[in-house]
């Protein structure tokens, strides 16, 4: 390779990394939900009369095929606006996934724990449930929250202990206040844990609000989902370093708050 055709490569890395670099700081900027105030609406904590808060424009994404034939869940994504390419975008559905058989008979295939899959997005910002029966449609949250996980009833026929397991519940884990006062609800907040029943309507905390869930692994042998969270000891609504972790562990059988064991 001659001086001018290496010249020309580095040129072109470097322009491709600059893009690269350019393109992160826009999506993380945009990460989130802004609650900056209009001049009619000067109080930070009102979100009922927030103009920006209740403009958000978003649009669905995929449909979500649950085990349960009459329950579809639609992912809603946020519209971003890019100021480098003057358009328009939204985020997409990812799938956190695993394929694998265990010393203890599950089989997993491509659920991330048996009876669940787990779907996660850019700027996720709600759940549309569908019920094929009925006809009826509902959202999991009455207003806007960012979505990191949501755990749903698998499609593919998983088993535990080489029995057959499907779940009747959705877990998701969002950031679904302003904790740390910043007119932002981003990955800079709490981070709350939820679950809902099939339908959607029904919703219980199954980490303490003073909890951010950090991490997450799951107990094959006893069929637990184990959470790793910070307690905001300083209650000013975010996680700092020094702060102290603790553990839950929830019941996939009968998901209840969960049992701190550390």
């Amino acid at each position: 390779m001659n001086k001018n055709k290496i010249a020309c490569f580095v040129s072109v890395s470097i322009l491709f990394l600059a893009s690269c670099s350019s393109n992160n700081k826009e999506f993380e900027k945009q990460k989130g939900i802004s609650l900056e105030q209009t001049t009619e609406n000067e109080n930070i904590n009102d979100l009922e009369n927030n103009q920006q808060f209740n403009d958000l424009k978003t649009r669905p994404g995929k449909v979500l095929l649950t085990g349960h034939n009459n329950h579809r869940l639609i992912s809603i994504f946020k519209v971003n606006y890019s100021k480098r390419t003057k358009k328009t975008f939204t985020g997409s559905n990812g799938y956190h996934s695993s394929y694998s058989y265990d010393d203890y008979g599950n089989s997993r295939y491509r659920s991330y724990m048996p009876g669940l899959s787990v779907t996660y997005g850019y700027n996720m910002l709600n759940i549309s449930h569908y019920n094929l029966d009925s006809n009826k449609r509902n959202t999991l949250f009455k207003k806007p929250v960012l979505i990191n996980n949501l755990y749903y009833p698998t499609l593919s026929k998983d088993s535990i202990n080489n029995a057959p397991v499907l779940r009747n519940y959705y877990l998701a884990s969002v950031y679904n206040e302003d904790t740390n006062n910043d007119s932002l609800i981003n990955h800079k907040d709490l981070r709350r844990f939820f679950m809902f029943n099939l339908d959607g309507t029904d919703r219980s905390q199954l980490i303490p609000n003073n909890y951010g869930v950090l991490s997450s692994q799951y107990d094959a042998p006893n069929d637990y989902m184990i959470i790793k969270a910070k307690i905001d000891q300083n209650n000013n609504g975010k996680m700092d370093e020094e702060e102290a972790i603790h553990i839950f562990w929830i019941d996939l059988n009968d998901p209840r708050p969960g049992v701190r064991m550390y």
